[in-house]
């Protein structure tokens, strides 16, 4: 399952129950803030809006199980994808394998 441009919420908990793999995008929110004070700060005023609205619709790290935090909140196995990680799921087995494309 993919997921991206939500929160935590109750709804993709039900959802992603049971599947074997869930992606879900997650940004650093500590960083989002010192983008938006930054812009502030050049008098992009519009660009501080965005920068202050994100993290109304995207999950933390820990939210979405992923690095700071993550060991208080999530005992199973975490991959951090970057671009260019490969995910395979081989069929007729219960493994999830990570690699780097090519």
């Amino acid at each position: 399952m993919i997921s991206g441009d939500t929160r935590r919420e109750e709804t993709l908990l039900d959802v992603a129950a049971g599947v074997d793999l869930l992606a879900n995008e997650a940004l650093v929110p500590h960083l989002v803030a010192v983008l938006e004070r930054a812009a502030r700060a050049a008098g992009q005023d519009r660009l501080a809006k965005i920068m202050f609205d994100i993290p109304d619709y995207h999950s933390t790290p820990v939210e979405a199980a992923f690095l700071r935090g993550v060991a208080l909140a999530y005992a199973g196995p975490v991959t951090l994808a970057r671009d260019g990680t490969l995910i395979s799921l081989p069929k007729a087995t219960d493994r999830i394998e990570v690699g780097a494309l090519p």
